[in-house]
């Protein structure tokens, strides 16, 4: 169903959830999840704990509704990348853009994935879902693209499992430390044509002229932006 057709009452609770959504991804940034309450995510939001309780059924099902529709924005993002039928050595340099872009945008939620999985705390079968269902698609939207890639001898034959685990994991390092050290937006940017130009050489594929120049910043933003989510949240409130 789409917005258009939504009654007046749906679209004041999706409004709503989306709202109390942003907050809980700020709250869940800055006070980690032991630290969090339901009870300042609903002054953050602007709505009242029973709100929060009628969408969302505890604070552990909030976190992982903003783990699963956090990270279906990114997903859909790549999707949007591949449905552009380029080469593979067209799309690597998309990809990474559309990811760097993402991460600049959702610092709070890079955050809160580092901090849930790499807690002590860290339950896989509480908060494991949100977080293997995004890489899991990830990954299927990388093989997807080079299982044709190969067959038209842009890239060498090897497993996709194996091509998609060196991109992915070599993404989620690169944001960590930026998240982990606090780095500025310049500096997820900086060294992202290194990256591609690396990933290339370890794929085996040839990178495009010009391509590498995709990766610029799409702002001019040089602070660190840890908390400009809860920024926005709190100007309602």
């Amino acid at each position: 169903m789409s917005i258009s057709t939504l009654s007046s009452r749906e679209r004041a609770r999706q409004a709503r959830r989306e709202s109390i959504l942003e907050a809980a991804e700020a709250v869940f940034s800055e006070r980690g999840y032991p630290g969090a309450t339901m009870a300042e995510i609903a002054a953050r939001s602007g709505y009242s704990a029973g709100n929060l309780y009628n969408l969302f059924a505890s604070k552990e099902d909030l976190l992982c509704k903003v783990l699963n529709t956090t990270g279906a924005l990114l997903v859909a993002r790549i999707a949007n990348v591949h449905a552009a039928e380029l080469s593979f050595a067209e799309l690597l340099p998309r990809i990474l853009r559309e990811i760097f872009a993402f991460v600049e945008e959702h610092r709070g939620f890079l955050s809160i994935y580092l901090e849930v999985t790499l807690a002590t705390h860290w339950d896989p079968d509480r908060f494991g879902e949100g977080f293997v269902a995004v890489r899991t698609a990830l990954e299927d939207e990388l093989e997807k693209n080079l299982e044709p890639a190969m067959a038209r001898g842009e890239a060498p034959p090897i497993a996709t499992t194996v091509a998609s685990a060196i991109v992915i994991g070599a993404i989620h390092r690169y944001v960590a430390l930026w998240v982990q050290e606090n780095r500025s937006s310049e500096e997820l940017w900086r060294d992202a044509p290194e990256l591609c130009s690396a990933l290339c050489a370890a794929l085996r594929i040839t990178p495009l002229p010009n391509t590498l120049d995709l990766l610029q910043p799409t702002q001019k933003s040089v602070q660190p932006a840890t908390f400009e989510l809860a920024k926005t949240a709190s100007s309602r409130s």
